[in-house]
């Protein structure tokens, strides 16, 4: 999901940064610098101290009283969320921030309790099972809400029997399927090195900068404009 953002009293101008985090550091601040290494470079990060940009929202404050903001076209996987950029003199509250969560409005399907204090760890798991799967929910279902937010069919296909238990999720699994035959209009041929170890350089399956490796173009003409055929990710 995200944070909405309510704030007063600041200066035109001045700059808000909302890090979201599943865990914080050892000092207690928020850690969202998850790919640290592994993509030490923009886009990934917003700086390079080794923090996720698509793990960040900044505000600038307009500085006329009471403002207010919600991020837009875009969500995070979060347990915490640290504001960055604001002024000594101004004193946060627990209702500056409010978080929503949100996924694609898939109905509930079941619902299982278990009984007694013995137990009493299983609904914990039960109840941490439905908000993962919930976060991973989202148009299609991805492999994490925080980092790739990709649509991995291995991922898609260990996770979907546990989802069609706890929510009804019969349209959302059709359409991720007829995703697969759109994404089929381009094939590929070349994927690279096995996974293990660094990834080569040309590891780009069907990439618009580099249209000879491997890619088969059948489907799709006038500029990538038509609706026939799609260009996988």
């Amino acid at each position: 999901g995200f944070a909405t953002l309510k704030v007063a009293g600041l200066a035109a101008g001045t700059k808000l940064t909302l890090r979201y985090s599943e865990v914080l550091d050892k000092d207690g601040s928020v850690l969202n610098a998850y790919c640290q290494a592994g993509c030490a470079s923009p886009p990934f990060l917003d700086d390079m101290a080794g923090n996720a940009a698509n793990q960040t929202d900044v505000y600038i404050a307009r500085g006329d009283g009471e403002e207010l903001y919600t991020p837009s076209f875009t969500y995070h996987g979060f347990r915490y969320v640290g504001i960055e950029g604001l002024p000594d003199s101004f004193t946060p509250t627990g209702e500056m921030l409010t978080a929503v969560w949100v996924r694609t409005e898939v109905p509930a399907n079941g619902h299982v309790h278990f009984p007694g204090e013995k137990v009493a760890v299983l609904n914990s798991i039960q109840t941490a099972v439905v908000y993962t799967q919930g976060s991973n929910l989202f148009s299609i279902p991805t492999d994490c809400p925080q980092r790739e937010k990709r649509g991995w069919m291995g991922d898609a296909q260990w996770t979907s029997r546990e989802a069609s238990l706890n929510f009804q999720a019969g349209s959302f699994y059709e359409n991720f399927a007829r995703s697969f035959a759109d994404t089929q209009a381009v094939g590929c041929s070349k994927v690279g090195k096995e996974m293990g170890g660094p990834r080569p350089a040309t590891y780009e399956c069907c990439s618009l900068k580099n249209p000879t490796f491997g890619c088969n173009w059948d489907g799709v003409a006038d500029n990538f404009t038509d609706v026939e055929g799609s260009v996988p990710d």
